[in-house]
């Protein structure tokens, strides 16, 4: 099988990763507008987090294609290709998170490497699988498990409300007793 990777190293901040000249006018330019939220995102060290930042849509994408995670040492399900273990020991050499995880799916492969900032933020380091998509496809597959998977809940939670007003009597019976009523 082929392996292909997709890098979210941002191309607009690969030079404050490695270009010495650019990453000091970025952090010299950041400290002289008093840009906070800027420095934040250095930690202290030398360049800012260069890789994708995963907002709360792109989480929960994720977290319906890859439902599982494991810490990077402890990955082993597949080999994980020499390109995204160069992104991934970039990330570690520069210390931009405190931990990465491979997010993964027993059903189909495609894991991702996901980095945890200090401030919890999440980080898209590299996906690989068997072929490259776009995060718009890649929405459109977890739009679909997401609805699968609601559609089930929705069903037996449905099941379970015909089946209680079968009951109905037993039910307002219990209810009359003193038990406790749920829906």
């Amino acid at each position: 099988m082929n392996v292909t990777v997709q890098s979210y190293l941002l191309k607009e901040n690969e030079g404050l990763v490695f270009d010495a000249e650019e990453q000091d006018a970025w952090k010299r330019t950041v400290e002289e507008m008093g840009l906070e939220g800027q420095m934040k995102l250095t930690r202290g060290k030398d360049s800012p987090i260069p890789f994708l930042w995963m907002n709360r849509r792109l989480r929960a994408v994720f977290s319906f294609l890859c439902p599982r995670s494991e810490k990077v040492v402890e990955y082993g399900k597949m080999p994980i290709p020499l390109e995204a273990l160069s992104l991934i020991a970039l990330a570690e050499k520069e210390k931009y998170f405190g931990e990465i995880r491979v997010w993964y799916d027993d059903v189909k492969g495609d894991p991702i490497a996901v980095g945890t900032a200090e401030d919890k933020e999440l980080y898209l380091i590299a996906r690989w699988g068997a072929e490259n998509k776009s995060l718009e496809r890649l929405e459109k597959e977890a739009r679909e498990r997401c609805e699968v998977d609601t559609r089930g809940a929705l069903e037996r939670k449905a099941q379970e409300c015909k089946n209680r007003l079968a009951t109905l009597d037993s039910v307002v019976e219990e209810r009359m007793n003193g038990g406790y009523f749920y829906a």
